[in-house]
């Protein structure tokens, strides 16, 4: 009976302490998308002397590693100076639909970041990073089709559906959107936006050089099958852009 007691103790006591350790949280999310350049974006913000470098971009907590705990998940953000924000950037937060309701319950007040690109491009930029890495072996036609692949491929590019999803959890003053067209062209204009956003002041990094940037040969994509991702995503982007108030750069 004593040892029931005690590890039911010990069990209130980790608890109350992992209660405590919510509070402590991301400061910032890149919460997508993916293959919108994340990559090239959080490893340029990570250069601010204001933001904690983590070794680790991307921490995979509310779509892999949610049974770890968010006790687990503080300690990826524990070791930044006083001053000093911290976040990761997963991008698949942002169109795995499971994700949401697990990012609003623990990290109300956590500014948001999303980063687009013509979802056209950015379909045909991740079946070809599937492909490298061997998880895609059907014709780039028969991948988009198959009803399994629709999230990753036509679905997480359909960002009307998924902002107005995370609009119902998150106030848009805590959500800032950007273009990889647009930094792709001023990123230090655009990389100063999001310092802004964060409350930070300005800051030039030493080189703005993209990072994971991969090359493929698009022309074996049929151009009628270019055409019919262009209209399947018109309705989608007309949407987004009268949400944003805004023309979309592409």
């Amino acid at each position: 009976m004593k040892n029931r007691l005690l590890m039911l103790g010990v069990a209130i006591v980790l608890a109350y302490f992992n209660v405590l350790s919510c509070k402590i949280g991301p400061d910032f999310l890149v919460i997508g998308v993916t293959k919108c350049g994340t990559t090239s974006l959080y490893n340029w913000m990570v250069q601010h002397p204001k933001i904690h470098s983590r070794a680790k971009k991307e921490i995979h907590f509310f779509d892999g590693n949610y049974n770890k705990g968010f006790g687990w998940y503080n300690r990826h953000f524990s070791k930044k100076q006083p001053g000093q924000l911290s976040g990761e950037a997963t991008p698949g937060y942002f169109w795995k639909k499971a994700c949401l309701p697990k990012v609003a319950k623990y990290c109300q007040g956590t500014k948001l970041i999303l980063i687009c690109r013509n979802p056209v491009k950015r379909v045909i930029s991740e079946y070809f990073r599937l492909k490298r890495r061997g998880e895609e072996k059907l014709p780039f036609d028969q991948a988009i089709a198959r009803a399994y692949n629709f999230g990753r491929y036509l679905g997480a590019g359909c960002y009307s559906e998924h902002l107005a999803r995370w609009l119902s959890f998150f106030p848009r003053k805590d959500i800032h959107i950007m273009f990889l067209e647009e930094l792709a062209v001023a990123p230090e204009r655009e990389l100063n936006k999001v310092f802004g956003f964060l409350g930070l002041k300005n800051y030039r990094i030493n080189s703005y050089e993209p990072r994971n940037k991969a090359t493929y040969d698009a022309s074996q994509i049929r151009p009628e099958t270019i055409r019919y991702l262009e209209k399947f995503y018109e309705p989608f982007n007309q949407k987004f852009a009268k949400m944003l108030g805004r023309k979309l750069p592409w």
